[in-house]
């Protein structure tokens, strides 16, 4: 009997800082899909921001991404994209995840209903979607997004369609939040409060 090719999921984002609602998104995209597991990425630097206003530099982002999936069966973290450096192309990750996977891997791209809009305009977007099934988290209460781009393009992403209860939670409105903050708020760890506080992120109080 032949062994199912293994089907992995892509989580990347900025993730400045990851929080309850990030996590809540893989568990969900992980059960729907079937996935073996889930592959967090923090992006080096994303290419539709100039600049990081009040973030968290890039190894501090992934130790926070490290302490949110401690004793998170199926999830891991990858450094791959602040190794390379740069702006972070979703083509070029996965492309570089694909040799190192077992040949024959179904990778799947985790992304929210909120990067609909520029998907289509991201760095060899067709291209990606040739190599990857998107898994498009939307809001249960949210009206499906219409059509994205041109017609395969667009049939890809509404294929890829997965609602979820949503989750009043932002990286923004967290950060935010932290601001001069002296306990974890709602959505955030104690151990990753304690590690902003010992190194100083986010405008934390020691």
């Amino acid at each position: 009997m032949p062994i199912p090719a293994p089907r992995i999921g892509l989580f990347g984002g900025s993730f400045d800082p990851p929080h309850a609602g990030h996590l809540a998104a893989a568990r969900a995209a992980r059960v729907a899909r079937g996935l073996e597991r889930v592959i967090w990425m923090p992006a080096a630097r994303s290419p539709f921001k100039s600049a990081q206003t009040g973030g968290a530099a890039g190894e501090h982002r992934a130790e926070l991404v490290r302490l949110l999936l401690e004793g998170e069966p199926g999830m891991e973290l990858s450094t791959l994209e602040l190794e390379r450096g740069g702006a972070s192309y979703t083509i070029d990750t996965v492309e570089e995840l694909l040799r190192q996977l077992p040949v024959g891997t179904q990778l799947f791209l985790i992304v929210g209903e909120d990067n609909l809009a520029g998907l289509p305009h991201w760095h060899r977007a067709h291209e990606l979607l040739e190599r990857v099934q998107p898994v498009v988290l939307t809001r249960r209460v949210a009206a499906v997004p219409k059509e994205q781009g041109d017609g395969e393009f667009a049939a890809a992403l509404r294929a890829g369609y997965l609602a979820m209860d949503p989750v009043d939670l932002s990286s923004t409105q967290l950060r935010a939040q932290l601001r001069g903050a002296r306990s974890a708020p709602p959505g955030l760890g104690e151990s990753a409060f304690r590690y902003m506080q010992l190194h100083g992120l986010y405008g934390v109080l020691p």
